[in-house]
Order: structure tokens, then sequence, then C-alpha cells
């Protein structure tokens, strides 16, 4: 298959990630999965990226996956419009966008960005 799965992940590369509970106002008990006591973890945006990133290159679908991160200062705010938009409605950063679709936000989980890509590889694959 010839197909390219685009990954975009738009953060601030120094922030820490939080866990899993980046809105103060969430607590534990609303977590989508695996949170493990503290809210804060000692990993940057852009060294989750580079996690994502490896994993991603170490797969079975690197060839039809390109990952790019865009560091998201005042100069990046103003020429995407959307992700402004999106901050502007309570998403936090990271934002993860697959294939033109806002797919995650407030942080980077490996296996779903890689589930979703596999998803849409087979869908492509079964509808060309």
């Amino acid at each position: 298959m010839d197909k390219i799965i685009k990954v975009e992940v738009y953060g601030i590369g120094e922030e820490l990630l939080g866990s899993c509970c980046s809105n103060k106002k969430e607590s534990h008990s609303n977590c989508s999965g695996g949170c493990s006591g503290s809210c804060q973890t000692s990993k940057s945006c852009l060294q989750a990226f580079e996690d994502l990133k490896k994993f991603l290159e170490d797969s079975d679908i690197k060839d039809n996956v390109s990952i790019k991160f865009i560091e998201m200062d005042s100069k990046a705010l103003r020429e995407h419009e959307e992700i402004r938009e999106l901050i502007k409605r309570g998403f936090d950063l990271p934002v993860i966008i697959i294939d033109g679709i806002v797919r995650y936000y407030g942080g980077i989980s490996t296996k779903l960005v890689c589930k979703d890509v596999e998803e849409l590889l087979e869908y492509y694959s079964k509808n060309k």
C-alpha cells in the first residue's frame, strides 16, 4: 500500500505533560485510562513526541506514516487558526491531528496514535 498517514503534533516542546489530568478541574476518576498517583510527569511534550516518533519508526507501519511536531509559539498560533480556535474552546496542547482530523489533545499516547494509524491504513486498503 502506498498511502501515507500524516500525523501532526501541535505543542509547546518544553512544557511538561500531565499524565492524564492536564485540566486541573478534572479528577482522577474522570481520566480515561492509566492515572498513576500524580498528574504530572517529568516528560516534556517534545520528549513524548520523540518517543512516539521512534515507536512509529520502529513499527511495521513506518513506511506508511509521516510525523511532524509543530512548536506552538505565538507566531505559530497566528499561522494556525484551527489550533487557536481549539485552545479557545478549552482543548489543551498538545493537539494531535491524524489525516486531517483532530484525534487527541492534552497528551500523547503512543498506543492510541499507532492504533488509529493502523485502522486508517486498514480502511484505505479495503476501500481503494
